[in-house]
Formats: structure tokens, sequence, C-alpha cells
């Protein structure tokens, strides 16, 4: 099993990555997947995490991930609110990011086994479906046709068209280290 840590803020579409990343999954690449949101009445712009596991059998855990073998940092600025990023991780995690620079300029390069940066914010305006994809191409845990099948899923024929011309975009884009 896989376990994903989603780290972002209210307005950035956390919650609605992680259904995407778990119906891409469960529905179109043929596993399981669970995705679980944390967070109350936060504001736009306050700290949100969601949580996901995806796994090749039935799930039958169920609580939040204290341990994940991947997170998605939606912003690289979360530490400066008290976010601790590191927090579960081990040399063997992944890291994906919302940067612009290369991902070795990353101040916590060396504490994750491998990073992916894709700039989402130029690519889509909210930048989940960019973050989606660029996890896909990271860790290759779900594919990219799978991500632009639940991307259409979700946000219907319209939004799904514009969705999908993002996500790979945002797939090419992401440059790993």
């Amino acid at each position: 099993m896989k376990q994903l840590i989603l780290y972002g803020r209210g307005g950035q579409g956390v919650v609605t990555a992680a259904k995407i990343i778990a119906i891409a999954a469960a529905v179109y690449d043929g596993g399981y997947a669970q995705a679980v949101p944390a967070f109350t009445a936060e504001r736009r712009g306050a700290p949100v995490y969601a949580y996901v596991r995806l796994s090749d059998s039935p799930i039958d855990l169920k609580s939040f991930v204290y341990e994940p073998d991947a997170i998605l940092v939606f912003d690289h600025e979360l530490p400066s609110l008290g976010v601790d990023l590191l927090k579960g991780v081990s040399r063997d995690t992944t890291a994906v990011l919302n940067w612009s620079k290369a991902p070795s300029q990353w101040e916590f390069r060396d504490r994750f086994s491998r990073v992916g940066a894709v700039d989402a914010d130029a690519l889509g305006g909210i930048p989940n479906i960019a973050m989606v994809a660029a996890f896909s191409r990271t860790t290759g845990w779900v594919s990219l046709e799978a991500v632009v099948k639940a991307v259409h899923e979700v946000f219907g024929e319209k939004g799904g068209r514009h969705n999908e011309d993002v996500a790979r975009r945002a797939f090419e884009a992401t440059v790993l280290a």
C-alpha cells in the first residue's frame, strides 16, 4: 500500500486532487484507493490536508496517514505557517512540489528519495490538476491516462477538456530530481 499526504491551502483544490487520484487509481487503473479530507471550517488560504491510500488489494485501514510514501506540497511556503512537511517522512518518501525552480533548490530536497516539481500555479490557475499530473509523472503510481479520465469524470465535458490540457502540459513540464 502507498500512502500520501497532500498539503495546501484552502482554495487550491487539495481535496479535489485527492479525489481525482483515488478515482484514477481505483476506477481507471484497476486498483483500490481511499481519499480522506482533513479540514474543518478553514477559510480560503488556511492550511488544508488530505490523505490518500493506493493499493492492489482492498484497504481496511481507516485513519489519517502518519508515515507517507509521498507528499504533495501545493504551497512551498506552508512551513512559514507552522506546517511540518517532514513529519513522518523517511528517506524513501517522494515529494511533489508546486515550485517554479529546479527541485534540487528546495531546502528539504535531501530528505526525500525523489522530488518532482512543476509550476502548477502558472499552468492552470488552481494548482490541483497540475499537481495530480506531476504526481503521476514523479511516481508512476497512477497513469496519466487514468488521471485524464478521472478529470473528465469529476469536471464533466467542458471542465474536463480544459483540465485535461492542464494535466498533459503539467505532466510534460514536471522536472525530476
